[in-house]
């Protein structure tokens, strides 16, 4: 279940009416070959269903205040994880980064609070 059906099934907010994608996504569903395709591939990655409907304009520079705010807690926390498995605390920095990174294109939700329980691993 991902984050809309979930959204829909237990009428948590009123979902806005689904935007028609720009010439990117005309692009694609005319290089692939039927819909399924084209929607098993934004099902992989969703970044490519709300990229093209992200408003700009309102959202970018509270985006930017959040995840400049994320970033500053993550560098304490990964270096202690790091340092808690007896590792170099570099490592820590690494798990902290690059979870949040692939969350960005692979995640399915929009609320999330990514801890570091990567580096305890």
């Amino acid at each position: 279940m991902n984050q809309e059906e979930f959204d829909i099934e237990y009428d948590r907010l009123a979902l806005p009416p689904k935007r028609t994608w720009p010439k990117i996504k005309r692009k694609l569903k005319s290089c692939l070959i039927g819909r399924g395709i084209c929607s098993r591939i934004c099902g992989f990655l969703p970044i490519l269903e709300w990229l093209p409907n992200y408003h700009w304009r309102n959202n970018l520079f509270h985006d930017i205040i959040g995840g400049l705010t994320v970033g500053i807690m993550h560098v304490p926390q990964g270096m202690a994880y790091a340092s808690l498995a007896s590792l170099d605390p570099v490592y820590g920095l690494y798990s902290s980064f690059f979870a949040c990174f692939f969350y960005m294109f692979f995640g399915t939700s929009r609320h999330i609070s990514i801890g570091n329980g990567e580096a305890e691993l």
